[in-house]
């Protein structure tokens, strides 16, 4: 993603919480089908980190160990992915998400949706979860879409999508005796201590001690080792979320679009007008580059609407806030006084990394530049005459 952000392109990460591998496939369907793509990538990653929001988030989301996150994560990213804080957007939870508004000067979107874990404490037994992620994975999608679709329009190419999780969950049978973790019933795996706990003694194998100092938190934790077990379900097996089984420290890394070329368009504007002259159109055209990083060279087709035919110019590369001009002579009739030029733009541009050419084709109405006199071919025709 540091690349990626290095180069340009606009990344949106979501991090999904309680989101295991045995069901991310399906929440992959729901989003390759809003988005009409499918996954560039699709890998898995295994975080044992503490099951404390203030660390493990954070943790995963920026790619440091546990001690040394500093428990704001909106801080944590600006300072990980360099970053001004006007091109970061962070939504805590969903309806703060459905709320978010995105700004032409984001470059990192990023997402925490904790309604699966949510669900995880409300569900009789695993059937039913799988029923209720029917309904949250096809939001989650249509949530991806709308934002990819509205970063499309804002800045003309796709961004990268980011799919994670911080842990995984299980159902399982209850643990023998031997188990570790056999008397935590339902209980929190982890609980705030008040005070000091660095001089603590620490010989229960059983529980270990996320130390305040260490990580960087406002208080230290008292974690058992092993299985959270959840409620009783309807089928008489367990939940174990949090803990450090394999369905619950394996995470699932999903990416769309990240296989795509970052195309950037050139401005495009008209300065002098459309002029009539001996029957054609004069139209002069000036491209710029609007960003700090130079635009690669291609073609720029342009035509009168409705006409079907059009002239073709070539560009050469553009620097950051360079221009380029362009003269085109285009067939059509002439026009009432005060009616504009419609014409249709299509421009080319050449991939960065061979892989053939990008286009993009618009409509503009060109304002006449209207000259005190306006010669045709027959005038010239009637005055060679002479």
């Amino acid at each position: 993603m540091q690349s990626s952000l290095a180069k340009g392109r606009v990344v949106i990460l979501v991090l999904m919480d309680a989101l295991a591998i045995h069901v991310v496939s399906s929440l992959a369907d729901y989003v390759t089908d809003r988005l009409g793509a499918e996954p560039s990538w699709a890998s898995y990653l295994f975080a044992p980190v503490p099951t404390i929001t203030a660390v493990c988030k954070e943790a995963v989301l920026t790619g440091v160990t546990p001690d040394r996150a500093c428990g704001k994560l909106p801080q944590a990213l600006l300072r990980a992915y360099r970053l001004d804080a006007s091109e970061l957007q962070v939504s805590a939870n969903w309806e703060d998400a459905e709320r978010t508004a995105l700004h032409p000067c984001t470059r990192l979107l990023v997402h925490r949706d904790n309604r699966l874990d949510d669900r995880l404490h409300q569900t009789a037994s695993y059937a039913s979860l799988l029923e209720d992620c029917v309904g949250l994975f096809a939001r989650t999608a249509a949530l991806l879409a709308r934002w990819v679709d509205d970063f499309r329009c804002i800045n003309q190419s796709a961004p990268i999508v980011l799919l994670t999780a911080d842990h995984g969950f299980t159902y399982g049978p209850p643990p023998d005796r031997s188990m570790d973790g056999e008397g935590m019933g339902g209980a929190p795996r982890c609980i705030e201590i008040n005070g000091d706990a660095a001089n603590a003694e620490r010989d229960d194998p059983s529980l270990t001690v996320p130390d305040r100092v260490r990580f960087h938190l406002p208080k230290s934790f008292l974690a058992a080792r092993g299985r959270r077990f959840g409620s009783d379900t309807a089928t008489g097996w367990t939940l174990a979320h949090g803990g450090l089984l394999p369905e619950e420290v394996v995470i699932p890394v999903l990416e769309w679009f990240g296989d795509q070329d970052l195309v950037c368009w050139p401005n495009v504007e008209f300065p002098d007008g459309a002029e009539f002259d001996r029957n054609r159109w004069l139209l002069p055209v000036v491209l710029s580059n609007p960003y700090s990083r130079s635009l690669n060279a291609g073609s720029m087709l342009v035509g009168v609407s409705g006409s079907g035919r059009g002239e073709e110019c070539r560009f050469p590369p553009l620097d950051g806030g360079s221009e380029h001009r362009l003269e085109f002579q285009l067939s059509g009739d002439n026009l009432p006084d005060g009616e504009k030029l419609g014409v249709d733009v299509t421009i080319k541009i050449h991939a960065s990394r061979g892989q053939g050419e990008s286009s993009q084709t618009r409509q503009y109405l060109v304002a006449r530049a209207k000259r005190l006199m306006e010669r045709t071919v027959e005038q010239d025709d009637f005055e060679g005459m002479f």
